[in-house]
């Protein structure tokens, strides 16, 4: 289902689905897993980093309200945090 980010857009009396909003989700996957790859340098590590990030997304129904620009910071921010608890869990399992 091909639909323009402006027309998956939720409102209070019409909220995405579950399904939309994995799809919608998707636009952003790579994005996500490019930006924690750049930090960890570890496929495996990106992938984990980039899914955890997508769920804390899943979750923010105000992300999907908000504009490209603001999405876009906002994922990059999950996947940035996501990266840096995965580096940190790693780094304390070291200690």
């Amino acid at each position: 289902m091909a639909a323009s980010a402006e027309a998956v857009k939720c409102t209070e009396s019409n909220p995405l689905t579950p399904d939309e909003k994995v799809e919608f989700l998707r636009q952003y996957e790579s994005y996500c897993y490019q930006v924690a790859f750049y930090l960890l340098m570890d496929g495996n590590q990106a992938k984990r980093a980039a899914e955890q990030a997508l769920l804390a997304l899943y979750m923010q129904n105000d992300w999907f309200n908000a504009s490209d620009d603001v999405r876009r910071a906002k994922a990059k921010h999950a996947a940035l945090q996501q990266a840096l608890e995965l580096r940190k869990s790693e780094l304390e399992r070291l200690v």
